[in-house]
């Protein structure tokens, strides 16, 4: 039984997450992915013109013969949420937790889904796979998964992606749109996601809390690392550690927008604002410019 603060805050992500649903995520979210889901047909032979990247390597071996794997679409899209529910998301300098903005953006999702008669799943991993809940229509299904974003207790505190791509593959039997919602703090290297992309097409939403990178001078704080519990004394009054804390900060970001770059994987970092209106103002600002440009096959032609 939901106790009714969590159910406070469910009716507030659905009421704001409908608002946004109906002005400017309206239709985008459509554009964006509808006619993407792809289901494998069969193997033909190569004609010039066809995508490279549809080219099957393994019967082009056998045949001495370049062939291309064909795909028809599907008539409806699974949309994967899987959601970091490590320690590190709990926290938040200002009015929100991450976890809560994660849960604000997958009701937005989740919601846009349903809607376009989409199905929708969650999945929730820390150091191991916590949840599954697979696919399915309906807004009692999307209030479901509210709900266990907000009120679930995972077992685990650090971050293992490998766990997610295990369930993932056990869980998910045709290709799908699959929304990765994390901080990234600890995942080090990406080579699962690289995994994932070959399987489905992968969106990472990153999200950032203004104080990470950026302390201002409070003097000395002790900081705990929420996933190993380790505190670390912080002299924030120094200006050096200050601007190496930044640059640091700086450096990660940028290698992590290049990874997500070569791995051909949308990666949207999503700042911590006062509201969840500010806060989710980058992800109507994506739907928007990306329903507006010429779609694109997902896994077959351009």
């Amino acid at each position: 039984m939901m106790n009714q603060e969590i159910l406070a805050q469910v009716r507030r992500i659905e009421l704001s997450s409908r608002r946004l649903m109906d002005s400017a995520l309206a239709g985008a979210y459509h554009s964006r992915f509808k006619g993407k889901g792809m289901e494998f047909a069969e193997v033909r032979e190569y004609i010039p013109g066809d995508e490279i990247r549809s080219i099957d390597w393994n019967v082009t071996a056998r045949s001495s013969q370049p062939h291309v794997k064909q795909f028809d679409e599907e008539r409806e899209l699974s949309l994967m949420l899987v959601v970091d529910c490590s320690a590190s998301t709990l926290f938040g300098s200002g009015n929100y937790l991450k976890r809560e903005s994660m849960a604000m953006v997958a009701a937005v999702l989740a919601f846009a889904a349903v809607k376009n008669q989409d199905q929708v799943g969650l999945l929730l991993f820390s150091d191991h796979l916590e949840k599954v809940i697979p696919p399915a229509k309906g807004r009692k299904h999307v209030l479901r998964l509210i709900r266990d974003l907000l009120e679930f207790e995972p077992q685990g505190k650090g971050t293992r992606f490998e766990s997610a791509i295990e369930g993932l593959r056990k869980n998910l039997k045709k290709r799908s749109v699959v929304c990765v919602l994390s901080d990234f703090l600890q995942f080090g290297s990406l080579d699962e996601m690289k995994l994932l992309r070959r399987m489905h097409e992968v969106l990472a939403f990153e999200f950032k809390d203004p104080f990470e990178g950026n302390i201002p001078a409070l003097g000395k704080l002790p900081v705990e690392d929420l996933e190993t519990g380790e505190i670390h004394w912080l002299n924030t009054m120094s200006s050096r550690f200050r601007k190496k804390l930044k640059e640091s900060d700086a450096l990660v970001e940028d290698s992590l927008a290049k990874d997500f770059l070569k791995m051909g994987v949308d990666h949207l970092q999503i700042l911590q604002k006062d509201t969840f209106a500010e806060t989710l103002d980058p992800v109507v600002k994506y739907f928007a410019q990306r329903g507006t440009r010429s779609k694109k096959s997902f896994g077959g032609r351009r």
